[in-house]
């Protein structure tokens, strides 16, 4: 294929052939299926470069001012996320025009973007992740202070997402490998003797754990969001009145 068929390949515009795709869950659009997922996962990388690399760093040196959370991350993370988004897309558009696909033989053909598109969505644990960092975007977004970035928010949100996915898919099926067995052994056999967990009402089962780690993050990121924006606006008002 030329470099102009192998454009109108990821095409975001492209609709799927339903003649030649007879599975359901084919994206309706392969090319902007492919070109988001390209685009998403460096942005990704982008507002954890940003938030949880060069803020901190910045603002334990000095250079930074304002609070940690709702003003230092948001402004180093907005930048690299929306470069991150933009640049995955460009490298996507690079590759195609060089013929460098997945499989050399085949390049960029209509049938591979087709192909590659499919498996994006029908990947549990990518779509798992996308959730989480989807979650703690517009959680953040919500709790931003008034008058912030939108963007800054969803970065920091997007990394925080991203951490709790971490410790839901990563720690705790560390721990339970680890312990579970030895919990087991202490919970009764009959289902009549299970203790109670308080308003759960059910004994602590690996679902309840994965709830409550996906939970808590989002919480605590609201709060320290909330935290952090009353002890900047209680600081700008001293300051304004020795002034």
């Amino acid at each position: 294929a030329d470099v102009n068929e192998r454009l109108a390949a990821i095409n975001p515009r492209r609709r799927v052939d339903r003649s030649k795709s007879s599975d359901p869950n084919m994206p309706e659009f392969p090319g902007a299926v492919f070109l988001h997922h390209l685009g998403w996962k460096t942005a990704q990388v982008g507002a954890w470069v940003g938030c949880g690399v060069l803020a901190p760093w910045s603002w334990l040196k000095g250079s930074s001012k304002g609070p940690l959370f709702s003003s230092v991350m948001p402004r180093y993370g907005a930048p690299l996320m929306a470069a991150g988004y933009v640049g995955g897309i460009a490298y996507g558009y690079m590759m195609v025009i060089a013929n460098k696909g997945p499989d050399p033989k085949k390049g960029f053909s209509t049938e591979e973007v087709n192909a590659r598109a499919l498996q994006i969505v029908n990947n549990e644990t990518l779509q798992t992740k996308n959730d989480f960092v989807t979650s703690g975007m517009v959680g953040s977004m919500l709790s931003a202070p008034a008058g912030g970035g939108l963007l800054g928010a969803a970065a920091v949100g997007a990394s925080a997402g991203y951490l709790a996915y971490l410790f839901s898919y990563g720690t705790v099926p560390t721990l339970k490998s680890e312990y579970w067995d030895e919990i087991k052994k202490k919970i009764p056999a009959t289902p009549a003797e299970v203790p109670k967990l308080g308003w759960a009402g059910t004994a602590l089962q690996p679902p309840l754990m994965v709830q409550i780690c996906t939970v808590l993050p989002s919480i605590g990121l609201f709060f320290v969001l909330r935290g952090a924006k009353r002890v900047g606006g209680s600081a700008g008002r001293k300051v304004a009145m020795r002034q």
